[in-house]
């Protein structure tokens, strides 16, 4: 089966985004593996389509709540400059998102909570799926050899690095592997689940990145 719109779309948006970031990283290409693993979790969270839990606690493709952009955004990680960097862009760029004018750098008493709390606005807005895509990758940025290792199509370890990061709740192995499991939270009713990846997330990424990827 080839690469759907949808998917074609979703591919250039994260690459795009890796481009925006590597920008202020001087890196000339986007790698690999980064698109693979950011497309296979965007699959797992939200399937590219909710921007917006059904609890309205995370958002983003990535589905981000609070404590994960403040693990981004908080002094002293390597991540740091340049999530303030780019979070500011897109607040900056943003104006008409909130209810008063916006100055990042004079954001005053608990600064990364408040920080956080404005990244969390923008990240439902389809003008900011790039910084969503921002964000995942940077979150990622911790676990750089572990991703070196499972980016040969090891679906297992893969999960494993997924849920380090993101911590879902329950299990949901059955979207990230495209079967059925007996521990699986979904596995009673991922069959109506109309958002469920035949393939898997993990299969379908490395599908549409090997076949996009230049």
């Amino acid at each position: 089966m080839g690469v759907t719109d949808t998917q074609r779309s979703r591919y250039e948006m994260i690459k795009e985004a890796l481009e925006e970031l590597y920008e202020l990283e001087q890196k000339p290409v986007v790698d690999k593996k980064a698109l693979t693993y950011l497309f296979a979790i965007m699959l797992q969270e939200s399937d590219g389509i909710d921007r917006e839990s059904s609890s309205e606690s995370a958002r983003g493709f990535w589905q981000f709540q609070l404590g994960s952009i403040k693990d981004v955004l908080k002094t002293g990680v390597i991540t740091e400059t340049r999530a303030n960097t780019i979070a500011k862009r897109y607040i900056e760029g943003n104006p008409t998102l909130f209810q008063e004018p916006v100055n990042w750098d004079e954001i005053k008493g608990d600064v990364l909570q408040r920080k956080a709390e404005l990244v969390y606005i923008l990240l439902k807005e389809e003008s900011c799926d790039k910084l969503a895509a921002i964000f995942a990758r940077l979150l990622l940025l911790r676990m750089e050899e572990v991703l070196e290792e499972s980016i040969v199509e090891n679906a297992e370890q893969a999960y494993k690095d997924y849920t380090k990061k993101w911590g879902p709740n329950q299990s949901r192995k059955c979207r990230w592997f495209g079967k059925h499991y007996d521990d699986c939270y979904w596995n009673s009713k991922c069959k109506l689940d109309k958002k469920a990846v035949s393939d898997g997330a993990w299969k379908t990424a490395i599908n549409v990145v090997n076949e996009l990827y230049q």
